[in-house]
């Protein structure tokens, strides 16, 4: 990128299908978790909150599951490239300036 200066302040999203589930056991209500729908065979998978960033694999057909991210990244000029080259699934960002 040419201007670093205008990725100070960078925020992005990883765009995924993710459900929060309605109604939960006693263990799930104690751990976060959200349910995250396989692209290849539509098989809804329960992603612990708490493995936010990691890899998993769906429970039905055990394709890889990109890392999910629940709350924005801050990425910086320095690592901004490297996360887009590196990440499987599709990127939302959102670029903010103080001007």
């Amino acid at each position: 990128m040419e201007d670093a200066s205008a990725l100070e302040h960078l925020t992005v999203t990883c765009h995924f299908i993710v459900k929060r589930r309605q109604t939960m056991t006693k263990s799930e209500k104690q751990m976060p978790a959200y349910m995250v729908t396989c692209r290849s065979c539509g098989t809804d998978n329960r992603i612990p909150a708490d493995k936010e960033g990691m890899q998993g694999r769906c429970g039905n057909c055990r394709k890889t599951l990109p890392p999910m991210y629940y709350q924005p990244m801050a990425l910086n000029a320095g690592n901004f490239d490297a996360f887009l080259a590196s990440y499987p699934g599709p990127v939302l960002a959102e670029f903010w300036a103080p001007w």
